[in-house]
């Protein structure tokens, strides 16, 4: 299949990245619009959309911590596009932009369920990093921090 990568820049591409994650986390496990969307859904963030013809089926967030470091966040991949390699396609291309724009480290938040694939983007474990409960109103996801320097 060949799939377009979108660099959200204005706000119709934006809301592409909020249909995903409203179809994959609101829908599927429920969680309230109110949780699902954050402090960090604003204009400072970045979004990467991977699109199946003009259709969203992925997408990551990505925001600064600090001059050196990005936090990426809100992985999601549709589940009928699951399995396909697109998650890691997703990580690449956030990747990527995040080091063209100078930064030289990411942190990610990984629920636990999703550790291994992390692990297999080259991400590390935090030593110093302790299990924490991100929780909506109804449900709780262990969370623990892993990092890579690009």
């Amino acid at each position: 299949m060949d799939y377009t990568v979108l660099r959200a820049t204005e706000e119709w591409q934006r809301a592409a990245s909020y249909f995903v994650r409203i179809n994959a986390m609101n829908r599927k496990y429920h969680i309230p619009l109110r949780d699902e969307f954050d402090c960090h859904d604003n204009d400072s963030s970045k979004y990467v959309i991977l699109l199946d013809g003009t259709y969203p089926i992925s997408t990551a967030r990505f925001y600064e911590v600090d001059r050196t470091t990005a936090l990426i966040g809100r992985v999601v991949v549709l589940d009928e596009y699951r399995n396909k390699g697109l998650g890691k396609l997703t990580m690449q291309e956030t990747e990527k932009w995040i080091k063209e724009l100078g930064y030289k480290k990411i942190i990610i938040d990984s629920r636990l369920e999703a550790i291994d694939f992390y692990k297999k983007c080259d991400y590390k474990l935090v030593e110093s990093s302790c299990k924490c409960k991100c929780q909506s109103k109804t449900k709780t996801f262990e969370c623990t921090r892993m990092e890579k320097y690009i």
